[in-house]
């Protein structure tokens, strides 16, 4: 059975396949190691925040498909459906293992912006 790392490394990989892109080229638009891009897309290393967020930026990724593989590949999505996805991710993320919640946290944890939705719902975390 995958687990998460796995899964969202094969969305990467899926992405660049579609976009048609080399792992150097994705690497370097993202300003990331060419081995670095490698250990998200085998799994082997769960991405950064700022990965996720370029990722959507640069290639217009609907955030939506990437965390959680529903909807389009590509597109973007409103505000106020974001802080909807958020929440249904945390929630997820209360399902899965103490390991992956606190690599994922603590990378959420960095960004200003959902800190708050994080420490409203830490209660749903076994870490």
């Amino acid at each position: 059975m995958e687990n998460y790392n796995q899964i969202f490394g094969r969305r990467v990989k899926l992405i660049r396949d579609k976009l048609g892109k080399s792992i150097e080229e994705i690497a370097k638009e993202l300003n990331i190691s060419i081995s670095t891009l490698s250990r998200y897309e085998n799994g082997k290393m769960l991405p950064q925040v700022n990965f996720a967020k370029d990722m959507m930026a640069i290639y217009k990724v609907n955030p939506i498909w990437l965390l959680t593989g529903d909807g389009d590949m590509f597109g973007s999505i409103n505000e106020e459906v974001m802080s909807g996805t958020i929440i249904e991710i945390i929630d997820l993320l209360s399902t899965m293992g103490t390991d992956v919640q606190k690599e994922f946290l603590r990378n959420l944890k960095k960004e200003r912006l959902i800190a708050d939705l994080i420490n409203e719902r830490k209660d749903r975390f076994v870490c």
